[in-house]
């Protein structure tokens, strides 16, 4: 331990006798803990180099064997050919089912498996106190698993990554419940075997992010590689974000919450945002209207939404009905935050070293036609190049729409309508850069083309009044319709259509005349509060008259 005592010396100093000290052991009753050379604060997690996310925990013995190099040449029932570095041997599946030695009590933040395998439905992984051969599950915490994968998939040769948040301290890692296929290849096997091997396994555990200052769980809101508890330095609002990373440095939003996506949080929108809808004048159609349509959605601000792309064809967003991804970071930020709805969450990946892919796809439940795809990326978790794709199937039938180099914040992917599409797919997903390590998607929009004239073929679905009814069979366009009144719109009625007054007219479609604004209210025919005052005001369409009242 390099304490000036001698080894032979330091019994009286040393209770568990692995030759460290008191002072230097983080755990003098446990001879497998870690040391404060390598933990310095002792909270599980191992000091690393500036910038290193974690490090690899080598596996020193195994249910059968212990590995002393050179290694001896492994048979398919040994161990020792998963973690000896050599990928190309490896253990049978089918005889898999023990432990794996880390050597010490440490944390484990994720486990990566090199597979050549077929008929491979699932397994579990457990991390454990002790390096005892007996598994007592009591003891132990079952920290990742492989669930059964959709019917007539099998996990192949492929590297499967599990994520463990928060991270599980430990002794060992054992590998059990083993569920194969039934799968047989010229020869008698038995009713439930697989074939092929674990190649290779690769334990990792957490770097410390706040190496002097005890943290055992390693929070880190705002993802900058420092802990939450060696933050204070530069969090001027002690919300737990830094300032360089903080939008809102002055006042303290631990959720960073941003409606508009403008870099500036919501909690210091105010002088941008004088109506209080969180959304500033770059992204609101009327600044001072709360109810007023968003640009996003209403480009040209004439009050009609669904026409976002300004083509005379009103989109529909599509429901996403699941999600699956087999490189998701942790339970804590899962596919189906993605398209929750609330940026407030996120999905995010595995930890991505240089070059190293990862992929997510999302089901519609049925096959729509689909127009474009938003994609929102997690601050900090931006993408490099990706391949964004519309499938037919969870694995065919896939045309590219997309291959962007990079994405950071937000993007809309437009393209020609493709039909038939059940499954949206984002493959050969690549990290930003080198200080980049994960991607996260904060919220994912699909965007499709509902058949809006199913009796009347119409594949560019044009709906210039965006009414719901297609020009092609909208008997306003098709027999020409005009209403004698230019304050009047042609509604069709299905197999009849009429005139009706618009928004702040009044009278019977033929004839319409300007309504007055409220006491208080100017703007007729688009009445508003005048300056001064407040309130909320509606055009109530059957009485044709508007509702609500300006106060000061």
């Amino acid at each position: 331990d390099g304490d000036g005592v001698g080894d032979a010396c330091n019994d009286e100093d040393d209770a568990d006798g692995d030759e460290f000290s008191s002072a230097l052991d983080c755990d003098d009753a446990d001879p497998h803990s870690l040391t404060r050379i390598e933990d310095v604060d002792c909270d599980g997690a191992q000091s690393c180099s500036e910038n290193q996310p974690d490090f690899e925990i080598p596996v020193i013995g195994s249910s059968d064997g212990v590995l002393i190099p050179p290694n001896n040449v492994a048979s398919d029932t040994s161990y020792l050919a998963a973690y000896d570095n050599n990928p190309a041997t490896g253990i049978s599946i089918k005889h898999l089912s023990g432990r794996f030695d880390i050597g010490q009590t440490q944390k484990i933040k994720s486990v990566q498996l090199s597979l050549s395998a077929s008929g491979l439905l699932g397994l579990e992984g457990w991390v454990c106190p002790t390096n005892s051969d007996s598994f007592v599950e009591d003891l132990c915490t079952n920290a990742f698993s492989i669930a059964a994968p959709p019917p007539g998939l099998n996990y192949a040769s492929s590297d499967v990554s599990f994520s463990i948040s928060p991270p599980v301290s430990g002794r060992s890692l054992w590998l059990r419940n083993i569920v194969c296929d039934r799968i047989c290849s010229g020869y008698s096997c038995g009713e439930r075997a697989c074939m092929g091997s674990l190649l290779e396994i690769e334990i990792y555990g957490p770097c410390d992010n706040c190496p002097e200052v005890t943290n055992a769980y390693q929070t880190d809101i705002d993802g900058d590689g420092v802990g939450d508890a060696c933050n204070d330095g530069q969090d001027s609002d002690d919300d737990d974000w830094a300032d360089e990373l903080d939008n809102c440095v002055s006042v303290s939003n631990p959720d960073q919450a941003d409606t508009d996506k403008d870099g500036v949080g919501d909690a210091c929108n105010d002088a941008d945002d004088p109506d209080g809808d969180e959304y500033g004048s770059a992204f609101d159609c009327d600044n001072n209207n709360s109810e007023s349509t968003l640009i996003a959605d209403d480009p040209d601000c004439d009050g009609v939404v669904g026409d976002v792309l300004g083509d005379g064809v009103c989109d529909a967003t599509l429901e996403i009905t699941s999600a699956h991804s087999s490189d998701t970071y942790s339970s804590s930020h899962p596919t189906s935050a993605a398209y929750d709805g609330d940026t407030s969450t996120y999905w995010r990946s595995k930890y991505l070293s240089s070059g190293e892919e990862a992929s997510i796809r999302f089901d519609l439940g049925s096959a729509q036609t689909i127009a474009r795809i938003y994609i929102d990326t997690k601050y900090d978790y931006w993408f490099g190049s990706f391949t964004l794709k519309v499938c037919e199937t969870e694995w065919s039938g896939c045309t590219t729409v997309a291959t962007p180099s990079y994405l950071i914040g937000s993007n809309t992917y437009e393209f020609t309508p493709v039909s038939n599409v059940r499954y949206v797919r984002i493959d050969n997903l690549l990290r930003y850069d080198s200080s980049t390590f994960y991607a996260g998607i904060e919220e994912i929009e699909i965007f499709g083309v509902l058949d809006n004239c199913p009796n009347t073929a119409n594949p560019d679905q044009a709906d210039t009044d965006c009414d719901g009814v297609g020009d092609a069979c909208d008997l306003c366009i098709t027999e020409g319709i005009t209403c004698a009144d230019n304050n009047a719109s042609c509604v069709d009625a299905g197999e009849t259509t009429t005139c009706t007054c618009n928004t702040g007219y009044t009278g019977d479609g033929t004839t319409c005349t300007l309504a007055d604004c409220p006491a208080n209210a100017d703007g007729a025919p688009n009445c508003q509060c005048a300056e001064g005052y407040n309130g909320e005001l509606g055009w109530d369409e059957n009485a044709q008259t508007w509702t609500g009242e300006c106060t000061e």
